[in-house]
């Protein structure tokens, strides 16, 4: 039985592009950037809060508590950090910009 020819890996050609160059890395990052740049605040309880403001999170459904961490998105809508955060990294196909998950309006991604 003849053993075949073995030929090294090193001997052959690497890729240019890795998988930190390709364009959904890319993307996510971009998404991450855009969504760390919207502004935080914390939650002041129901009685500080404007009337319009909901008292729960739509992504979670569970009430803000004072001091909640939440994340404004540029349509006023508000959430808790974490939800909206996992929200924009699980959520979006990256064909288009993320969006708000209640009215649907886009985030600017610069």
């Amino acid at each position: 039985m003849v053993a075949k020819s073995f030929v090294p890996l090193r001997n052959k050609p690497l890729s240019v592009t890795s998988r930190w160059h390709s364009p959904l890395f890319v993307q996510v990052a971009e998404v991450t950037a855009c969504v760390h740049k919207l502004p935080v605040r914390l939650y002041e309880g129901p009685e500080q809060q404007a009337s319009t403001d909901h008292t729960s999170c739509s992504i979670c459904c569970e009430d803000y508590s004072e001091g909640d961490a939440m994340r404004v998105l540029p349509c006023k809508h508000q959430f808790h950090i974490e939800c909206v955060d996992r929200w924009f990294l699980t959520s979006t196909d990256y064909t288009r910009p993320p969006a708000c998950p209640l009215c649907n309006q886009a985030l600017p991604v610069a």
